[in-house]
């Protein structure tokens, strides 16, 4: 029991060192700058390994057919360890077309597949300046800027850390209007002598009818060098925790 104990200690202990920005960057420094397709291990309770998501590099395309515009075409792609395949497999795919000068999302599609079901397909049109989506056919009201998962994280890495030190943002993927509120502070670490940035947000997300059941508390590390990459994500809601940690730059 007791060498059980140790082992399980020095795993976890392994694992939140791993977790650590000064650790995550360090690992990281001889990637190729050009390089920008950022893939993270998503583990459950800060420290169990449970899958991988990739981010793809952004693309800008033609959008639309009576009237076409161009867009960035964000997409990632989700999916549980091999290890686990013998139980189960899932995938999930995300895709965001966003308008190519507000950076505001027109359509966002979510694929999910799991072993034994059939896939789901979600899909979210946004009439930004009607302030509508819809889904599923409904049509339901949202706030100015709404934006989806991809759309925010393409927003948040453009933002100047150096000036915003609060921001807002209106969250809409499931007809629930949401809030993602946040603080931003700025540290610096010394890696092999040389001097890092990275931002820290604290963010928290809602609903916007303020229901006290839907609360999310997020963390997010941003490395001020590599155009804001995220490295390290942690998400707690409904009483679970959720981290990625990023582990390789493709």
């Amino acid at each position: 029991f007791l060498i059980l104990l140790v082992l399980i200690l020095c795993f976890v202990l392994a694992a939140l060192n791993n977790n650590r920005p000064k650790v995550i960057i360090s690992r990281l420094l001889n990637k190729d700058v050009q390089k920008n397709q950022p893939k993270y291990l998503v583990s459950l309770l800060g420290v169990i390994p449970a899958g991988e998501a990739v981010f793809f590099n952004e693309a800008i395309e033609d959008y639309g057919e009576a009237e076409v515009r161009r867009v960035y075409h964000l997409s990632a792609k989700a999916e549980n360890l091999k290890i686990y395949s013998g139980f189960i497999k899932g995938a999930a795919i995300l895709d965001s077309y966003l308008d190519e000068y507000s950076f505001d999302p027109l359509l966002f599609r979510q694929r999910l597949s799991i072993s034994g079901k059939k896939e789901a397909l979600k899909e979210v049109s946004y009439d930004q300046e009607a302030h509508i989506m819809s889904i599923a056919g409904e049509r339901r009201q949202i706030l100015p800027h709404t934006q989806d998962p991809l759309s925010a994280m393409f927003n948040i890495r453009r933002m100047d850390f150096e000036k915003v030190k609060e921001f807002e943002m209106n969250i809409n993927t499931n007809q629930k209007n949401y809030l993602l509120k946040a603080a931003a502070r700025t540290e610096e670490m010394l890696i092999k002598n040389k001097k890092y940035k990275i931002i820290i947000l604290d963010a928290n997300i809602s609903r916007r009818e303020k229901s006290p059941y839907h609360k999310t508390s997020m963390q997010m590390v941003l490395w001020k060098d590599r155009q804001n990459l995220p490295i390290y994500i942690k998400v707690f809601s409904s009483g679970f925790l959720i981290n990625c940690r990023l582990i390789d730059i493709e």
